[in-house]
């Protein structure tokens, strides 16, 4: 899981997703944000994160946003294992 800042030294948090991507890193992405809008929300998701957790932070939300993307990376890790074995026992 990783989360991100929108803005980061020499880049930003779409930079780091699609770096994720290209590297074939199964991640899940959380941006946080003090605007986090109807926009910044949209433009995560539709480009592969998983959620934008807006500031001030509600410990309520925040632990729930946080179980829920933790599940989702270990679910996302554990099908790319899976995916990684399968392909060797079919090339063997």
């Amino acid at each position: 899981m990783v989360v991100s800042e929108p803005d980061l030294p020499g880049g930003s948090w779409k930079q780091l997703l699609s770096r994720l991507i290209e590297e074939g890193h199964p991640s899940t992405l959380l941006v946080l944000s003090h605007r986090a809008d109807e926009r910044l929300w949209s433009e995560v998701l539709h480009l592969g994160g998983y959620n934008v957790l807006p500031k001030p932070f509600d410990r309520t939300d925040v632990t729930r946003t946080l179980a829920l993307a933790w599940q989702q990376c270990k679910e996302r890790c554990a099908a790319s294992v899976a995916g990684s074995r399968q392909s060797h026992q079919d090339v063997g």
